[in-house]
């Protein structure tokens, strides 16, 4: 099997190995993609949340403290390599399944593209039964990697656009939007670097 993930978050400075991790945790936490890898991503939280109180009580400069905060930091990079390792026996060679799960990949587009269509046949839906989740179609450029899914809550002044998810996968569940609310929903391709389309036209829905 030919490996997909880029392991760097493994060699990363602190910092970011950590949001690497909270990237990854984000996109897969309750995601019904990543099912069968949700007792791994728990594991994921957990060591998470020890890190996170020994890095507090290692910020009085304690030796022994910052020796033991090191020590969650590696077992949090460690679930999260093993994470890693369930993702690219899922994704079998797909980029698209371990970028929906929130790693980098290596790289498999066309590194000669240097303009990116705006994304057409975007279509949202609430998903019944399902509080804050709506369900986002559209057609994908071959030569965009990612799509970049936006909402702004309507009815409320200045609401800034903020971004929900970034998929890959024409068809994309967006959770933890706020219940019933209605929310505009926007699109745009992204790629390399700072490569990205147009924005399009936001469509709105209510969410259950």
């Amino acid at each position: 099997m030919k490996n997909i993930i880029l392991r760097a978050f493994k060699r990363a400075p602190e910092a970011k190995g950590y949001a690497a991790g909270l990237t990854v945790y984000q996109r897969m936490n309750n995601n019904p993609q990543f099912a069968s890898e949700q007792s791994l991503v728990d594991q994921l939280k957990v060591k998470r949340e020890i890190y996170d109180a020994a890095k507090g009580e290692a910020a009085n400069g304690d030796r022994i403290k910052i020796g033991i905060k090191n020590d969650c930091y590696k077992a949090f990079i460690d679930q999260l390599d093993k994470i890693a390792d369930a993702v690219e026996i899922k994704a079998d060679g797909d980029v698209r399944v371990a970028q929906d799960a929130g790693f980098e990949t290596r790289s498999t587009t066309n590194r000669s593209i240097d303009f990116l269509k705006t994304p057409t046949g975007l279509k949202v839906e609430d998903v019944q039964g399902r509080k804050g989740v709506i369900k986002v179609s559209r057609d994908n450029d071959p030569d965009a990697p990612n799509t970049v899914i936006e909402y702004q809550v309507q009815g409320e002044a200045d609401a800034p656009w903020l971004i929900a998810v970034i998929a890959t996968a024409n068809i994309t569940l967006v959770p933890g939007l706020p219940s019933g609310k209605y929310v505009a929903i926007r699109i745009y391709s992204s790629g390399r670097k700072t490569l990205k389309s147009d924005t399009t036209e936001p469509v709105v829905v209510l969410v259950s």
